[in-house]
C-alpha cells in the first residue's frame, strides 16, 4: 500500500514537472516567433527604403505628401505605384502580425507609424482607398479615416 501511495506521489510530481517543462517551451517559442516576426519586419522596411534611397526621386512620394501628377513620365508613374504597393504590401503584413510583435511595439508600429506612414503619402493613399479587394480590412481600418 505504501508502495502505490509512493507512485502515485512520484506520478504526481513527475507531472507536475512535465507540464512546468511544456510551459516553459511554450513561452520560448512564443519570444522566438516574436523575434522572427520582429526581424522580417524589419528585413521588408530596411528593403522599401532602400529602393527610396537608391532612386531619390521617390523620396516626395512617401515623405513630403506629394501627389502623383498625371503629366508625369511613364516610368515615373510605375516607379511611383509599384513603390507604394510594395509598402502597402509591408503595412498589411506588419497590421496582420500584430499579435506577433512585442506588446510595446504594437501601438507604435501597427497603428501610429503605418497610418502616419499612408497619411504622408497621397500615393500610398489613393491606392488603398481606390483597390479595395487588393488589401486586408485592418490595413484600411487602420488608416484611412
Amino acid at each position: 500500500m505504501e508502495t502505490d501511495l509512493f507512485f502515485q506521489v512520484l506520478n504526481s510530481v513527475v507531472s507536475i514537472a512535465v507540464a512546468i517543462m511544456v510551459i516553459s517551451q511554450l513561452r520560448q517559442l512564443k519570444l522566438s516567433l516574436n523575434s522572427s516576426a520582429q526581424v522580417g519586419l524589419y528585413g521588408q522596411n530596411a528593403e522599401v527604403r532602400k529602393m527610396i534611397s537608391s532612386d531619390p526621386e521617390l523620396y516626395p512620394y512617401f515623405f513630403e505628401q506629394k501627389a502623383l501628377d498625371e503629366n508625369a513620365s511613364a516610368d515615373l508613374k510605375v516607379k511611383v505605384k509599384m513603390t507604394a504597393m510594395m509598402y502597402l504590401s509591408y503595412f498589411e503584413n506588419l497590421v496582420t502580425q500584430e499579435q506577433n510583435l512585442h506588446k510595446k511595439h504594437r501601438n507604435t508600429w501597427a497603428n501610429q507609424f503605418v497610418k502616419k506612414s499612408i497619411q504622408q503619402s497621397p500615393v500610398m493613399k489613393e491606392i488603398l482607398e481606390n483597390e479595395p479587394d487588393i488589401y486586408v480590412k485592418e490595413l484600411k481600418d487602420c488608416c484611412l479615416d
